[in-house]
């Protein structure tokens, strides 16, 4: 089957993507309920390098980075002009303990930070070619290592680099806590989007091509303060959402929020994998999210 390639996004920080970037993408890999793996890409393009320090680790992730390389090395050879890149060198192959689950990782750099305005100088601010950097590179390493999924960890921003996992993109979801302010922009969030598509189809009708763009296919709520759902606020938040023109879109299955997570990424162990009986809870929950997930995306 053609490869899923989906875009984590939300323009506030803080509000979980990489932990479910990470989290889905190793309970696909696993293939939750059902009996056989998946071939699963996590590309990290946050410059903050969370999900690749979520499995890698600091020491790993460095030396990597300077062995091999990383996603940097895509938009910085691309500025250089070139030519085409194979990002086959640059996948991290992360294992779990017991060497059952697999997912390729190509990690993030600190210093893709200062892409965004390198590609607004070589390319203009408005300029197709910035945002189309990652879309062959991806189709070529999907076609030649036949991933079944490919995850984008966006930054929390509507800069060049999402604009390329979203081009390069199938589908995309938003991460979004039961706030205020993180549901605030949703709409605005998709209205970025449509605008995206449509200039991207114009450019390759140009061409003489054509471009689909990416299809909202979900919206997650993640750090929910209870299990039972949320305070009152957060639960009258969600139904609020739910009872909107997007409802169909929101997950029913939520994840609370706890500092178990960010405990099982010290470790460069998702929850998802965990043995231990006070992660059991949390585990089930990515395990809900995730089979939504596969239902409505892959």
């Amino acid at each position: 089957m053609p490869a899923s390639r989906v875009s984590f996004i939300n323009y506030k920080g803080g509000v979980g993507k990489t932990t479910l970037a990470v989290e889905i993408a190793t309970a696909v890999a696993a293939w939750v309920r059902k009996p056989r793996p998946v071939r699963v890409l996590l590309c990290d393009l946050d410059p903050q390098s969370n999900a690749s320090l979520y499995l890698m680790g600091a020491d790993k992730w460095d030396r990597w980075v300077n062995d091999h390389g990383s996603v940097l090395d895509l938009f910085e050879k691309r500025l250089g002009q070139e030519g085409d890149v194979d990002l086959c060198p640059l996948i991290y192959p992360w294992r779990d303990d017991y060497g059952r689950v697999r997912i390729d990782l190509l990690p993030s750099h600190p210093r893709l930070m200062l892409i965004e305005a390198r590609l607004a100088a070589r390319f203009g601010p408005d300029n197709m070619q910035a945002a189309l950097i990652l879309d062959k590179a991806i189709k070529q390493v999907v076609q030649k290592e036949a991933y079944e999924l490919v995850i984008f960890d966006c930054p929390p921003n509507l800069g060049f680099v999402t604009q390329n996992a979203l081009a390069a993109s199938s589908s995309y979801v938003i991460i979004a806590m039961p706030e205020f302010l993180s549901t605030l922009g949703i709409e605005t969030l998709l209205g970025f989007v449509e605008e995206y598509n449509r200039k991207w189809k114009e450019h390759a009708q140009q061409l003489g091509g054509d471009f689909t763009g990416p299809e909202l296919k979900g919206i997650i709520f993640n750090r929910v303060r209870y299990l039972t759902g949320g305070t009152r606020s957060q639960e009258a938040i969600m139904e609020r959402v739910r009872q909107g023109k997007l409802g169909h879109y929101v997950f029913k299955s939520v994840i609370s929020e706890t500092d178990r997570f960010p405990q099982r990424a010290e470790l460069n162990a998702p929850i998802v994998l965990s043995p231990y009986a006070r992660d059991e809870s949390y585990k089930e929950q990515v395990e809900e999210v995730a089979w939504e997930f596969i239902e409505k995306v892959i």
